[in-house]
């Protein structure tokens, strides 16, 4: 259906594609992102993802697709440089402006008109920044189809949040998209051929411990169970095989042990998600100690962007090796590195939606008020702690950063992963925090004492431009705290 979208888009120049977490909206939007790439007809592609910094921003994205144009357009590029040259503060302008300045305008000077129209594929919208900012991309999007003829066409994946659902019901957008619903779809053969070759995969890779497992394997009434308890969730299949697929662990054993936690009656029903929690929470209960995971996983889901192990260690006052105890065995629902400076990250935000769900997740539930207010108040302690004059021991306070000699070095040398965290993220948390009396305590200390050293420590940093709204931050969550507290 969509490559058909692709080749005769017939007056419909976007096309959206929703569904559930899970349902598999990124592996198509990087499935047809490599089928236009090799068909000459991909232009440019921005996969949103919440808690990245660069990959979050709605101001990343225009940008982003005109440098990508450039590349993939070359004739363009000298008019989107020529641009950029004339008016460098467009990146930090309204999207509106961006897309205007960078996108629309250099076609409109294009002098080689395209023979094919090129495709732009933008994905998980839902996880931009806010609410706002995802309506605002969609705004510009859309008037501008309805005011000029651009040689383009949009993919857009996301979720079917209220915000972006609403703005394609709109007549006027439903005029020139072209809409797709993956809850229509049956993925469930899709998902057996999935499963089907990375378990024929891991028996081949496990062939010294297989030798003794009779083949089909699974057994077609254990493959036809976990079809069903996928719900059509490929990420349930994804993390299925990844649990499994342990090279510590016998895979026979490990798909009893899910096979065992599906025992009883199919329940899909109840909950489109019944079958992925119930993996989850397999997968979690083989961790030794409870309090431990939630405090490292909970702090790995909410964190604004991600940490290294050295850095989560730093924030949260562990070891390196207590944090790699909590996340042993998660390999299946993690990416965690070997070097301990490298970041951990989740593999798919449905876990996030996962934990902080009570319904969902039970004995793992991680409070995100409660976590914030904790990472709060560890930002606080940790700056409070580590912050100093000229951190980096520069000497001469009046020297620009790019004056400095191997500020690069320096700074990763006296300013660790998880301060660094601490110093550009606290406000973010403190936003998010419930009123606690500790959390005030560690910012009268911070404001009295460190408030100095954060601001030049920023400066070396060159996030000096967050500083004001942080403290505007702080000072309304302090004034909300007072209301409560009274």
């Amino acid at each position: 259906m969509i490559n058909r979208w692709v080749v005769k888009p017939d007056g419909r120049p976007i096309c959206w594609l929703y569904g559930p977490a899970g349902s598999g909206k990124s592996s198509i939007a990087r499935t047809i992102a490599e089928s236009c790439d090799s068909q000459g007809v991909l232009a440019a592609s921005f996969f949103f993802y919440r808690g990245h910094a660069e990959r979050s921003s709605s101001h990343r994205l225009f940008t982003t697709i005109a440098y990508q144009l450039s590349i993939s357009i070359p004739n363009l590029k000298s008019s989107i440089f020529e641009t950029l040259l004339n008016d460098p503060s467009i990146p930090n302008k309204t999207t509106l402006y961006q897309l205007q300045k960078l996108i629309i305008d250099p076609f409109f000077t294009f002098r080689h008109p395209l023979t094919l129209r090129r495709v732009i594929v933008i994905d998980a919208l839902d996880e931009c920044e806010d609410r706002n900012s995802a309506k605002d991309v969609l705004t510009c999007i859309i008037e501008a189809f309805r005011q000029y003829h651009l040689p383009l066409q949009f993919i857009i994946t996301s979720r079917p949040e209220f915000h972006i659902r609403s703005k394609f019901k709109e007549l006027a957008t439903q005029a020139i998209t072209n809409t797709i619903d993956l809850h229509e779809f049956d993925a469930g053969n899709d998902i057996r051929v999935f499963l089907t070759r990375r378990f024929a995969k891991i028996y081949q890779d496990h062939s010294d411990v297989m030798s003794d497992v009779p083949t089909p394997w699974p057994s077609r009434e254990d493959s036809d169970r976990l079809v069903e308890e996928s719900s059509n969730l490929f990420i349930f299949a994804s993390t299925l095989v990844n649990f499994i697929d342990d090279p510590d662990e016998h895979p026979n054993r490990r798909l009893a042990i899910v096979l065992q936690a599906f025992k009883g009656k199919y329940t899909a029903n109840s909950s489109p998600y019944a079958g992925l929690d119930k993996l989850y929470s397999q997968i979690l209960s083989m961790t030794s100690s409870i309090d431990r995971l939630r405090l490292v996983l909970g702090t790995i889901v909410l964190l604004a962007e991600p940490l290294s192990i050295e850095g989560l260690g730093q924030l949260l006052q562990l070891e390196i090796g207590d944090v790699r105890l909590a996340l042993r065995g998660l390999y299946s629902v993690l990416s965690i590195p070997d070097h301990s400076r490298e970041p951990v990250d989740t593999l798919h935000k449905s876990l996030h939606d996962f934990l902080t769900d009570r319904k969902r997740s039970e004995i793992y539930y991680v409070d995100p008020a409660i976590c914030h207010t904790d990472l709060a108040h560890a930002c606080l302690v940790l700056m409070f702690r580590q912050l100093r004059r000229d951190i980096c021991g520069i000497g001469d306070p009046s020297k620009l950063n790019s004056e400095v000699v191997g500020l690069d070095q320096r700074r990763g040398e006296h300013i660790g992963g998880g301060l660094r965290y601490a110093c550009c993220r606290w406000a973010y948390h403190i936003s998010r925090a419930v009123h606690d009396n500790r959390v005030l305590v560690e910012l009268k200390a911070f404001t009295f004492q460190s408030i100095l050293y954060w601001i030049e420590t920023l400066s070396v940093l060159g996030g000096l431009d967050s500083a004001e709204p942080s403290i505007a931050q702080a000072i309304q969550w302090v004034q909300v705290s007072h209301f409560v507290a009274v």
